[in-house]
């Protein structure tokens, strides 16, 4: 028994350490869904493409969750039509009213492959030899091929794209073809000692995630109030890397200002009404004692929006 607490214990304590990884001013971890990567026409035509979008999108799955630096949530399939190209500012529902529900997550990441090849060539000569009644012939190859795809990650509320850009990730590799004749019989062996596209393009995956996390660590990070019966809870929690002692500034929207022509949401209007300090935190809740300006009470609903944390020795222990 001994043993077992112990063992318990340091699980605790690395716990914890890990948690004071996170520096005074690293925003939590962000919730994200992957959408299934689209192609373009041409790309649709070819049956080789069968499967490339929703398997695009696996890896990425894989490598936004090895980075620990994003929860990871499954997103409803189909993926909304107004998903268009690179660029595209997307149209999508005003950010919810107090006491409407609120988005799962909180960025969709949405991928479109500009370039998916892989070809082979021959060098232009070839060696045979005789042995017997048989010949030996031997002729290298070059396999060359590219990966690229757009990358945006579109905010759940607003439908605006946050961050956007290009990944490209390319190949070339030798190998040699063998061949055996003897007769009118042939028999041939491809030896090609190179890397995969598939493996290209899981290089060009990571290297979009790791772009992804530097184009958000400037962007502020906002959950969403769910609850004031008692403390204020807001709807992330140890999962995100929310811990007790972090700050949050919440914000009420005021107006949502949208394109008069196309509907596409171009900002918000907000305000302040108070700070959040956590003092407990649940794996997907955390609650917090809220503190108003002008007499302000929190809704469901309004934004809350991290500030930073208090210092490891000034911090109220979870519960």
């Amino acid at each position: 028994m001994r043993a077992v607490a112990t063992l318990i214990t340091l699980t605790m304590l690395a716990a914890e350490a890990r948690a004071d990884l996170r520096g005074a001013t690293q925003a939590p971890r962000r919730t994200v869904a992957v959408a299934s990567f689209q192609l373009p026409p041409d790309f649709m035509a070819d049956p080789a493409a069968a499967g490339l979008g929703p398997g695009l999108a696996a890896m990425m799955t894989t490598a936004l969750v090895a980075s620990e630096r994003f929860v990871v949530v499954e997103r409803p399939e189909p993926a909304p039509a107004a998903f268009g190209g690179p660029g595209v500012i997307l149209e999508a529902p005003a950010p919810p009213a107090a006491g409407e529900g609120t988005a799962a997550h909180q960025l969709v990441i949405v991928g479109t492959v500009t370039e998916f090849s892989q070809a082979v060539s021959e060098s232009g000569f070839s060696i045979g030899l005789g042995l017997g009644g048989a010949k030996l012939g031997l002729a290298p190859q070059t396999t060359v091929g590219k990966v690229a795809f757009d990358l945006r990650a579109v905010d759940a509320a607003s439908g605006q794209v946050v961050a956007a850009f290009s990944v490209r990730e390319s190949f070339k590799t030798k190998g040699a073809t063998t061949t055996v004749t003897h007769g009118e019989a042939s028999v041939g062996r491809t030896d090609q000692r190179r890397t995969p596209v598939g493996e290209a393009a899981r290089r060009a995956v990571e290297a979009a995630v790791r772009r992804l996390s530097e184009e958000l660590a400037s962007r502020e990070w906002a959950g969403r109030v769910v609850d004031v019966a008692d403390d204020v809870a807001i709807n992330a929690g140890a999962a995100a890397g929310i811990r007790a002692g972090d700050r949050f500034r919440v914000y009420r929207t005021s107006k949502v200002l949208t394109d008069p022509e196309t509907g596409q949401v171009l900002g918000q209007r907000r305000r302040a009404i108070g700070s959040l300090t956590i003092t407990s935190v649940e794996p997907n809740l955390a609650f917090g004692a809220f503190v108003a300006e002008g007499g302000a009470v929190p809704e469901r609903g309004d934004a809350a929006v991290f500030t930073g944390s208090e210092p490891a020795a000034d911090r109220v222990s979870a519960r």
